[in-house]
């Protein structure tokens, strides 16, 4: 038998902007849960994310140069295949 999910994307999702780091609101909505919804709709897995509050984009990395960093940890320890960036 064919192990369909063997074959699936491994994606990372990476969230940037005002709206991350703001969990303490009761009414907190996960700013990736669409995007989320939409990769596994795709056929990807999603295997963890990284989110960064900042009101600027960094223009090198989109996010800050530690946050790039992490992500690249990141990438390595899970064995991501994809990057997916909101």
């Amino acid at each position: 038998m064919l192990d369909m999910k063997k074959d699936r994307e491994r994606v990372i999702l990476v969230g940037v902007g005002d709206d991350y780091g703001k969990e303490a609101d009761s009414l907190y909505v996960d700013p990736l849960e669409e995007l989320k919804l939409l990769v596994e709709t795709a056929g990807a897995d999603v295997i963890g994310s990284v989110t960064q509050s900042r009101s600027k984009i960094e223009p090198r990395y989109y996010i800050g140069t530690g946050k790039a960093h992490e992500l690249n940890d990141r990438v390595k320890s899970l064995d991501a295949t994809t990057v997916i960036f909101d």
